[in-house]
């Protein structure tokens, strides 16, 4: 939800400066040199209202962090990527079964003094020996191990989600701290003004008292930028802004012990998950390439359109790509890319 900006707040400023300008006339009308630094000062609170009214969002609607989780799952772009990346792998596991499927294939053509030719055949694997039960086994798991991933890239998420919510209720308490401090300074102000109205303070008191005025003010619109800052960091998780954020009640939260927080943490560690699904789904695609080479047994009944005649029979084939250096090569890639999977994890 985004801030409203309220224009009636920068006129009121804005008056309440031309005031302090009128002060500084008043009381140094006689010194064109304090004039001059009068205007000068009117000419920063001018600047510095702007900035503060105008170019930052003032504080208004919150969202809880529970909130803020909930836009990160709802809108982030790289867990909906997840999903269809899943869709994709569900597509490739049909298109891998329909090879135990029969296929239908027809030739048709002429052939030199026997004129018009072609033959209509359906093949049915009988047996491939277990290869297409790896393949099915290895696209099944790519397909679960998208669940495991977008649990990671969830639990990943929410982790940065809130150290990113944390940074902006520190910018935030430091905002509010200074526009408390801002108030206190403005009294004192005129507190001063009124006792030197009464010839009970100076000019040169009421001076400093509306430099240091002033020099809350500019802390104070910087952290406004800095909690700006802030929530568009946030915004880098939830995609949709962040108007505000509040204070999370930790009493509400029930905190397992030390020792128990350990074993937990690890139960529920969803990237070392992942990490063991994705070593399970480098197993499965060496188990894939050990079975490449075996070889198909499949049945086929074919019919010669011109000679009218079927025929029926079982058939083996056999193929070894690259005379068995491909199938090698594959292995020892995977076996290194399962050593590098493994680093690190502890199995």
């Amino acid at each position: 939800m985004q801030a409203r900006h309220n224009p009636c707040r920068y006129i009121d400023t804005v008056c309440r400066a031309h005031e302090y300008l009128g002060l500084f006339v008043s009381v140094w009308q006689a010194d064109r040199k304090k004039l001059h630094w009068g205007t000068s000062i009117l000419r920063k609170i001018l600047t510095l209202t702007f900035c503060a009214n105008f170019l930052v969002p003032h504080l208004g609607h919150s969202e809880t962090l529970s909130q803020v989780f909930d836009m990160v799952l709802k809108n982030n772009h790289s867990l909906t990527a997840i999903g269809f990346q899943k869709q994709q792998k569900q597509f490739e596991f049909e298109e891998i079964g329909s090879e135990k499927l029969p296929t239908l294939s027809m030739d048709a053509g002429a052939q030199a003094g026997s004129g018009q030719a072609g033959n209509l055949s359906v093949r049915q694997v009988i047996s491939s020996f277990g290869r297409i039960d790896a393949k099915l086994a290895r696209s099944q798991h790519e397909a679960s191990l998208k669940d495991a991933e977008l649990a990671a890239k969830k639990s990943t998420l929410l982790q940065d989600t809130a150290i990113a919510y944390g940074d902006a209720l520190i910018e935030k308490r430091k905002l509010e701290v200074l526009e408390q401090q801002h108030i206190d300074m403005q009294d004192v102000l005129d507190q001063i003004t009124r006792r030197a109205a009464a010839g009970l303070a100076t000019t040169a008191d009421i001076r400093i008292a509306a430099v240091r005025v002033l020099e809350v003010e500019g802390d104070k619109t910087k952290a406004k930028n800095d909690y700006a800052r802030a929530l568009a960091a946030l915004r880098n998780f939830t995609v949709k802004p962040v108007s505000n954020v509040e204070a999370v009640n930790l009493s509400k939260i029930k905190l397992p012990n030390a020792t128990d927080a350990g074993k937990i943490a690890k139960e529920n560690n969803k990237e070392r998950m992942f990490r063991l699904e994705a070593i399970h789904q480098i197993e499965l695609q060496m188990r894939e390439t050990e079975l490449a080479n075996r070889p198909t047994l499949y049945g086929r009944i074919s019919h010669d359109l011109a000679a009218n005649d079927t025929s029926a029979g079982v058939f083996l084939n056999y193929e070894i790509a690259g005379m068995g250096k491909a199938k090698t090569a594959r292995k020892a890639a995977m076996n290194a890319n399962l050593q590098a999977a493994q680093t690190g994890l502890g199995r």
